[in-house]
């Protein structure tokens, strides 16, 4: 069978959808919680995943909410907190533990108060891969929307990888079996 009749075998099978929620003032009004509920009975049913993008104490806000969707919910950028709030940092470690929940170790440039290359997000960012390594997708962000400062490189992150993922089974986890078990690639 050719390999595009293969994919579009697999994809009828298990349609591949996500939709994102955003809680960041700059991207207009967070949605209300009758309207998430709304969403999350919509999706449910075609095996879709919730993406949720908050930032400060915004995981904690939701987190209630996050462990009853009963769906894949991927929190991206390690919900962008204060890496040093331990508050949200707990939040994030017991949300993982739900089995349905993923985090996205990506932004570091957007957490950072140091910048590049990052080295006050990596304790952070390693502790969320040594956790839950079967819960964390990875990504640089590009092409880095809604950038007010320079332009991270892309390269820099590659390398931060390294560090909060030291081992080859490590990263091979986050890079390759994880996205394949979340996506359904």
């Amino acid at each position: 069978m050719p390999r595009t009749q293969q994919l579009t075998g697999r994809l009828q099978d298990r349609p591949l959808g996500r939709v994102r929620l955003n809680f960041l003032p700059h991207l207009g009004p967070s949605p209300s919680l009758e309207s998430i509920d709304a969403v999350i009975r919509l999706i449910r049913p075609y095996g879709w995943h919730l993406g949720v993008h908050v930032a400060g104490r915004g995981i904690v806000d939701l987190a209630d909410l996050i462990r009853a969707a009963e769906l894949p919910v991927i929190i991206d950028h390690m919900a962008r907190v204060d890496v040093h709030a331990e508050e949200a940092a707990e939040t994030l470690l017991r949300l993982l533990d739900t089995g349905h929940v993923w985090v996205k170790l990506s932004g570091a440039d957007r957490l950072s108060a140091s910048g590049p290359p990052y080295e006050d997000v990596a304790p952070f960012a390693g502790r969320l891969a040594a956790h839950a390594p079967e819960r964390v997708l990875w990504g640089t962000d590009f092409p880095h929307p809604n950038i007010s400062g320079e332009m991270p490189d892309d390269g820099v992150l590659v390398d931060f990888l390294g560090r909060i993922a030291p081992t080859d089974a490590l990263r091979r986890r986050i890079l390759v079996d994880n996205p394949t078990a979340v996506f359904g690639f």
